[in-house]
Order: structure tokens, then sequence, then C-alpha cells
């Protein structure tokens, strides 16, 4: 059979078949369909460098003005009663259920997925791994706290296989600061930081991989060492090296201040404010008129002192002890001159105002609760929030379950850059060859109303 080609190039060859009479259409296999040796690796600007911090090639990229931005929010975050907990419980949604491979083998006349789970001795093994498994947990509370994460791929010696990921804190990690072709070699891990110097012993350093080579399966196998950091984040605009967590704003805003210091000034008040149940108004001349003006007189200054604290001490027993509540007291009274209309009122008992409750800040606390709700995305229906009747009081059965698969499906936006090491393994060990298509993801629980026969049912997601 003859052949005529009509047309060659480095992406397509086409040719005509004269016995048949039809023509062929190819795509190149050859140097073509590879991207140029300037494309190999994206794009990266580089800021100029404004001083401060460590300097030289080899220093690694602060963290917030002083290298120091984790571990303050964590410090500031950690006192408030609704964050820590609210983390925990996203964190949890996110890691609800294990990792399903599968692949997706058609579709439903609703559009959606037909999926067959992928029963591989190898994956499971690698999605069974212990280090794995808390990888996703760790990992995860990191990208939700920090929106940053630095999991740790593990080779095996022939560096023919991606065995396991290790976490490492990201609160502990720094990038090196980017070589002169945009490049971030390095991540610095240190348990000290801002108190670390230049090359300090305590630092342990890891290779980095760009995610956005186009050779990044060929860089890893290249290398000298056994492992490398898969930098994964939560992508915010204009950020190169640390992303800045949306919800940050509830310190810079000053909502998280608002919500701190309602407690601690209800906590003074309760330490620092005097218990008054009474307040005793005595007239200077009933001391006289009860121990007799002679006697009165002859006392002290010191001693007249102790009579009133003797006195003092026995009304107020009187007054408060429980034993004695619904007893009576007796004062006296003196008659102005002798004329009985008008008398001299010695002792005048006055009930306090207990201030505490008045219920004051209760509203400025609750509105700032509100606010920190929505900075971390979390409806406050779910954590059962009662914030009065404009501040998500609403916190029956349908407005939790609502809430909760509302939040559900906004998941991905952290289940996406967790699982991107593992697709990442799955290319380096060959398994998207041997099976198209290869997904994963994470099984979830969908909660239902009671009268479908069950609360919850499981789903992909």
């Amino acid at each position: 059979m003859s052949i005529s080609w009509l047309h060659s190039s480095d992406n397509l060859d086409v040719a005509y078949l004269p016995a048949a009479q039809m023509t062929v259409h190819m795509a190149s296999t050859g140097q073509g369909a590879q991207p140029s040796a300037q494309a190999v690796k994206p794009a990266m600007p580089r800021k100029k460098e404004m001083g401060g911090g460590a300097s030289g090639k080899d220093a690694p990229q602060p963290w917030g003005d002083s290298n120091d931005y984790p571990q303050r929010l964590i410090e500031q975050y950690s006192k408030d009663p609704i964050i820590p907990e609210t983390f925990a419980k996203k964190t949890a949604m996110v890691n609800m259920n294990d990792v399903i491979p599968f692949q997706v083998i058609g579709y439903n006349a609703d559009n959606s997925e037909i999926v067959q789970w992928v029963n591989d001795p190898e994956i499971n093994t690698f999605l069974n791994n212990v280090s794995n498994k808390r990888y996703l947990r760790e990992g995860t509370s990191d990208l939700v706290w920090l929106y940053n994460a630095f999991p740790e791929l593990i080779m095996s010696r022939d560096r023919k296989r991606i065995l396991y990921i290790a976490h490492q804190e990201a609160a502990y990690c720094r990038y090196q600061k980017m070589n002169d072709r945009g490049e971030i070699e390095w991540v610095h891990i240190n348990a000290n930081w801002p108190n670390v110097v230049q090359n300090d012993p305590l630092t342990i350093k890891r290779r980095c991989l760009d995610p956005y080579r186009y050779d990044r399966i060929d860089w890893a196998r290249q290398l000298s060492e056994g492992s490398f950091i898969y930098p994964i984040n939560i992508p915010t605009p204009g950020r190169d090296y640390y992303q800045l967590p949306t919800h940050d704003s509830i310190r810079t805003s000053g909502w998280l201040d608002v919500h701190l210091m309602v407690p601690a000034f209800k906590k003074a008040m309760m330490q620092n404010e005097m218990s008054l149940k009474y307040h005793l108004k005595v007239d200077v001349k009933y001391w006289e008129h009860l121990h007799g003006k002679e006697a009165w007189d002859k006392y002290s200054p010191a001693e007249k002192r102790a009579k009133k604290r003797e006195w003092l001490t026995e009304m107020t027993d009187t007054l408060t002890s429980a034993d004695k509540a619904g007893l009576s007291i007796m004062t006296e009274r003196k008659w102005l001159n002798g004329e009985k209309a008008q008398y001299q009122e010695f002792l005048e008992i006055v009930a306090v105002t207990d201030h505490m409750k008045e219920g004051k800040y209760i509203q400025d606390g609750l509105e700032a609760a509100a606010n920190l709700f929505y900075a971390l995305g979390i409806d406050p229906t779910i954590v059962g929030f009662a914030g009065g009747d404009k501040m998500g009081a609403r916190s029956g059965g349908s407005d939790k379950r609502e809430a909760w698969l509302i939040l559900m499906h906004m998941l991905n936006v952290f289940r996406d850059p967790l699982l991107e090491p593992y697709y990442y393994a799955a290319e380096f060990n060959g398994w998207t060859t041997k099976y198209p298509n290869l997904k994963f993801r994470h099984r979830d629980v969908i909660l239902t109303t009671l009268d479908t026969g069950a609360g919850t049912k499981k789903v992909l997601s």
C-alpha cells in the first residue's frame, strides 16, 4: 500500500492512502509534543528583597514580618473558645471517611457518574498506610488553620515508587528564598521559629518540588535524597511564598479582640467587684446612742474601730447567713426634740444592685461570635449557636442538615490540594497508566430525614 505524506509537523502528521481513498491524521509523538526547554517550569515572578530576616541565597523566607506568623496566629486563636473547636469540626468533616480509588466508566441519564472501585493491592496498601492516614488528618488541620501544608513524599531506594507521605508541621516550615531562576529549592524545618539562626544545627532541609514542573516525575527520580516536599496550599491573591488565610480578617478587623475582651472583662469584674449585697448607712450619732455617749467618748480611736467592726460582723451575719434567711432585724428610732412628728433614723439598709444580673456586654459577645463564625466559613447552626433572633437562633434538625449539606459541597477546596500528592504518587508509581482516569475521593456521610428509614447515607465526594 502506497502512502503519500501531505503534511508533516512537530505536532501533526497527515497522510493519504490512495487505495482506500482516505486521509489519516496522526498526532506526532516526537519531541514536538514535549514542552520547550523554557516551558519546563512556568514563569515565577520574584519580589524585590525588602530587608529583614536572614540574608543570603540559603536564607529562609520569613513567614510574616517577624517570621512568626503561624506561632502568633495559633497562640491568639487558641485563647478563643470558638475558633479551635470550629477548626476541629471542619477538619473532621474533611476527613470523615476513607479515601476511595475508582474509575469513572460512564454517566447516568441525569449526568451523575457511574463509578467502579479500583481494587488494586498496591494502591490499597498505599491508602491504608498509617502515615498516609495521619497525613490526611494533620495536613487538613494545617490547611484549615494556615492555608499551607508541607507533605513529605518518601521514595523507595530505587526511586521507582512513592511509598508513603509524612506530615511536616506547617508552623515549623519555611521556604528558602527563590534562587536566580525563580525556584524555591529547599524547605527549612525547625521547631524553634522565629528563634532560629542562619545555618542553625537544628534546621532540617528538604528538597522542594515545584508542582508546576512538566518534568516533575523525572525531577524526583534524579534526586540524590530519598524524599522531598510536595507543597500544597489554599491559594489567595497576591501571595507568592505563603498564603494568607481568609479567616485572618478575624484578627485584623478587631472582632477577635472584642470576643476575647468580653470574657476577660467579666472575669475581672467578678474577681474585683466587691460582693456587696447591702449598703448600711449609719448615722454618726448612732454609736453614742448604742453605747452611751459617756462610754463612747472614752473609747480610743482604735477601740471605736473595733466596736464598729464587731457590729458590722454581727449585722453581715444576720443579713447574709443562709440558715438565718427570713429572720428579722431590729433598729431603733430617736424622736427629735421629744416631738413625735419627726424622728432620727440611725440606720438605713439599702440593697445593692447586682450589675452581673444585667447581662452587660452579652450582645457584644454574641455579635463578635457570629462574625467569627462567618469568617471561619461555618454556619452557626451546625454548632448549635443560639445568638438571638437575628444571629443563628434557628438550630433545628432541618436547619442543621441543610447547613451541613451546603458545607459538604464546599469542602473540596481543602480536599483537592490534600489529594494532590496522591495523584502525584499515582503518576509516579504507574497507577494512572494501569488505570486510565484513576481518581481519589473521600467518602462522605450525608444527613437525611428520618422518614427515609435511615439517618445517614454514604456517598463519594
